[in-house]
């Protein structure tokens, strides 16, 4: 059987009420006919009863009346005298007068009339009547047959008037015909029919009414089957039944040409944690209405999850019509007018896209190639990117440890490590970087080496950096109320410094651990202020004014222009260990840490140095007056509770260098 596709169920609202409405005609007629069937056969049934009724009406009367006044004398040839007449009309009068009966007359076999009630015509005009006596049913020799009187219908029983011993053979010597009114036989058959027929209609009604509840639900579950809740939109498995559709038709067709475009949005999850869950959700049903209002009556617009949108681009001319329509739909994203709680969002996204037929026909790869560009496009800080098989590293090794990182966050399989930073010159302790490790299941601890940069690639960035913020900020309050003040250092990716909301979502966590905005320093990268210096600078200013303090790492790595070095609200810079670990075999390190150290202090700011292995390299450093530093010389990194320890340790045996 054809299945309509649900775009083809989307663009046709009126085939679809027609053809439901053409079906549930067609079971109620069918029901309809039943019910008449019904009836019909309930109404045969009346009429019999009516009949049975009369029938015992006619032998009760036979019985009271004919039989008490006239003998078998009479029927064969005596008349009946004065007062039996008188008697049977007084009789007959009663139950005429009640309705029970029309009339009654008396036969003989011969066909003269022995009694005939007092409205009785002429006898002659009777007679033929009594031919018709050979038409009794011969088994029981009553005969049923439909009569008048006047303006009566009636129904006139014969019944035979016999004589003889029990269990004899009985001879008839007459008949005894009682008139029964027919309106009264009528008159049941009517109201037993009324009353099924009222019957029958009330049955339709309900059915009706049980048949169109049914049929709401089914459209409503159907509806619910194929969109999503919260914006209206196809859903996931709705999405998958229009792409099959798109590949069949592409394959009859090889000039047909579409894109799948997988978008999602960036910062929602600080809505999310700043606004909460109701905001968010509010934000996703203004992107879905400018999704929809943005593109083509023929485009297919779907939610896949969270604040994941795809789009199907049908009918399209060339390969750079997709990128093209992909760039403007982002450009409306980004202009629309977003607004929660009174509160005005911006919104921007990543958007990437997977050809149809030419990056494949399978729905599933082309779901999988359209997310691989979008974590592309994630990658270069947002915008539209086009599938590329040559920077697709998605292996199915690297799938599965993708999928194992996912679930690691929210299993809590994630640990911090903890590295001191101590002051040159008097060794004492300052603070502590928050570096990320992996306790894998099966593989052991793993470096951020192994899955940062997956989580960089793929988008799982935001989630594993909203993890580090709060297990750190969650320590350091736990260190607070152990007497230990130590601010923690949390590195930030390029996309999560960029984020509008940083600032609000770190708020609510610092206000969440009661933790004040001194016990928290960010690191940055060079790379992540020139990505955007503009708003970089913005939020920098918004993290400064929380009390939080901001160091800029591996700096002299990247190209930062010191023009803005000079404006940004930055309290450290930190000397990549690239400079520090030979700076006393190379002159030209040396030169750079020294260069780095002064023009930090000249713009009056704190200077870190990274990578410190040896008691030489400390004390170089203290000599070019480098403020503070960290390296395996002071510590390597460390679970939390072995921090305690090693503090501890160290403030016992007074060692402010080594370990």
């Amino acid at each position: 059987m054809f299945r309509a596709s649900v775009h083809d169920r989307e663009r046709n609202p009126l085939r679809r009420l027609l053809t439901s409405w053409v079906a549930l005609t067609g079971l109620l007629l069918v029901l309809s006919g039943a019910v008449g069937f019904t009836v019909n056969h309930l109404h045969a049934q009346s009429e019999t009863r009516a009949r049975a009724e009369a029938l015992q009406t006619a032998q009760v009367v036979a019985d009271l009346v004919v039989h008490r006044n006239i003998g078998p004398d009479d029927f064969v040839g005596a008349r009946l005298s004065h007062q039996e007449r008188a008697d049977m009309d007084a009789d007959v009068a009663v139950l005429v007068d009640r309705e029970r009966i029309a009339g009654l007359e008396v036969w003989r076999a011969d066909g003269s009339l022995i009694f005939a009630d007092r409205d009785h015509p002429d006898v002659e005009s009777r007679l033929p009547r009594a031919e018709r006596l050979r038409l009794q049913d011969p088994s029981t020799g009553i005969l049923m047959v439909d009569g008048s009187r006047g303006d009566s219908q009636t129904l006139d029983i014969f019944l035979p008037y016999t004589t003889g011993p029990v269990n004899a053979p009985t001879r008839t010597h007459g008949y005894v015909e009682v008139l029964t009114p027919r309106d009264e036989v009528a008159a049941q058959v009517a109201n037993s029919t009324r009353t099924l027929y009222g019957l029958a209609a009330m049955f339709l009604a309900v059915l009706t009414l049980v048949l169109l509840v049914l049929r709401r639900r089914l459209l409503l579950r159907e509806d619910q089957a194929l969109h999503d809740s919260l914006t209206g939109l196809l859903n996931r498995g709705a999405l998958r039944e229009q792409l099959q559709a798109t590949v069949a038709r592409i394959s009859k067709d090889e000039s047909v040409m579409a894109a799948l475009l997988v978008l999602d949005l960036d910062g929602f999850k600080a809505v999310n944690d700043t606004l909460g869950h109701p905001a968010g959700d509010a934000l996703l049903i203004q992107v879905a209405r400018t999704l929809t209002r943005s593109l083509r009556p023929t485009d297919v617009v779907a939610r896949l999850g969270g604040d994941e949108f795809a789009v199907l681009l049908t009918h399209l001319p060339d390969a750079a019509s997709a990128e093209i329509i992909s760039r403007q739909l982002l450009a409306k994203l980004r202009v629309g007018s977003y607004s929660v709680h009174g509160i005005e969002l911006a919104v921007d996204a990543s958007i990437g896209i997977a050809l149809l037929p030419e990056h494949g026909r399978d729905t599933d790869l082309l779901l999988q190639r359209a997310d691989v560009a979008m974590y592309q496009a994630k990658r270069a800080n947002g915008g539209v990117t086009l599938y590329d098989e040559a920077n697709d590293a998605h292996d199915v090794t690297q799938l599965g440890l993708l999928v194992e990182l996912r679930r690691a966050i929210e299993l809590d399989e994630l640990v911090l490590h903890y590295q001191p930073k101590a002051r040159l010159d008097t060794g004492d302790l300052h603070g502590v970087e928050a570096l990320v490790r992996w306790q894998h299941p099966s593989r052991g601890l793993l470096g951020p080496d192994t899955f940062v940069p997956l989580a960089e690639h793929t988008g799982l960035m935001a989630p594993l950096t909203e993890w580090v913020l709060r297990r750190a900020v969650t320590q350091a309050a736990l260190w607070r109320d152990l007497g230990l003040m130590l601010p923690v250092a949390v590195n930030m990716s390029p996309r999560s410094l960029l984020d509008g909301n940083l600032a609000a979502s770190l708020l609510a966590l610092l206000a969440e651990a009661n933790v004040t905005g001194d016990l928290l320093e960010l690191e940055i990268t060079e790379t992540a202020i020139m990505t955007d210096p503009g708003r970089a600078v913005r939020v920098l200013r918004q993290l400064n004014a929380m009390g939080i303090r901001v160091a800029i790492d591996d700096f002299g790595v990247g190209y930062t222009s010191l023009t803005y070095l000079k404006s940004l609200p930055v309290h450290t810079l930190k000397i990549d260990r690239a400079f520090v670990t030979d700076m006393l075999t190379d002159p030209r390190d040396q030169a750079i840490a020294e260069s780095v150290i002064g023009l930090g202090h000249k713009l009056g700011l704190n200077v870190v140095a990274e990578g410190i292995e040896t008691e030489e390299v400390w004390e170089r450093l203290k000599a070019l007056n480098c403020d503070e530093g960290q390296g395996y010389l002071l510590a390597r990194p460390m679970p939390a509770d072995e921090l305690v320890a090693w503090v501890r340790t160290r403030l016992a045996v007074d060692a402010p260098r080594t370990t």
